[in-house]
């Protein structure tokens, strides 16, 4: 259901029996928690803390255009991928510069950029760095721009597992959830079904050792 924000969750004798949403009381016994880098929810619906340093990337969608890609690109600088409606999604690789100006800017995690021509100057900048890969693409028009959040535990590894103090509520948090998903999507579902841990998950548990590991 979209949009429906988890709001709370009701519990019988410990155990989960329904969760509160936006939209209203949905009864469930699991709650999976597949909620990307947004901060803080790990604690409060599952009592654990996933050390995450999530990092911030511009994302760019071009108007409509011809086909011009039929897969993804991941390159240096960008990537990118063509939606069925003809629009180009282009995002940086890189994160912004690590300095107090950028950091203090970017505390609140925000969505957009404050001033449109500033968001025009990086949308620019990500377009040059694709026209050398893809031939057509200078032609194309920046049609939205938004500042996207990576979820990324400390080690950059996903966390996949129910948490240790909250059984009921599973915890699937990873970048990039969209390459990921179609195996995880099989593991998680099989975990949830049948009860059964599966052994190629078990260094990817949210009680693990998190050591940082600079990816991005």
């Amino acid at each position: 259901r979209y949009p429906c924000e988890l709001v709370g969750t009701s519990l019988q004798a410990g155990r989960l029996v329904a969760v509160d949403t936006s939209l209203g009381m949905i009864e469930a016994d699991r709650l999976v928690l597949a909620t990307g880098a947004a901060p803080n929810v790990a604690r409060k619906f599952a009592g654990i803390d996933i050390p995450q340093r999530s990092t911030p990337g511009v994302i760019a969608v071009t108007g409509p255009m011809p086909r011009l890609l039929n897969r993804i690109i991941i390159a240096p600088g960008v990537h990118m991928h063509q939606r069925d409606d003809g629009r180009i999604v282009l995002g940086e690789q890189s994160g912004p510069p690590q300095n107090v100006a950028h950091a203090q800017r970017l505390e609140n995690r925000p969505r957009r950029f404050p001033d449109p021509a500033y968001a025009a100057q990086h949308a620019a900048r990500i377009l040059a760095a694709a026209e050398p890969l893809v031939a057509g693409i200078a032609a194309a028009t920046i049609e939205d721009v938004d500042i996207g959040w990576r979820p990324l535990p400390l080690d950059g590894h996903p966390v996949l597992g129910a948490s240790p103090r909250r059984p009921d509520v599973y915890l699937a948090i990873m970048h990039s959830g969209i390459t990921l998903a179609p195996i995880v999507g099989q593991l998680v579902a099989h975990e949830l079904l049948s009860d059964l841990r599966v052994p190629r998950l078990q260094e990817l548990r949210p009680e693990r050792k998190f050591v940082r590991l600079k990816r991005y």
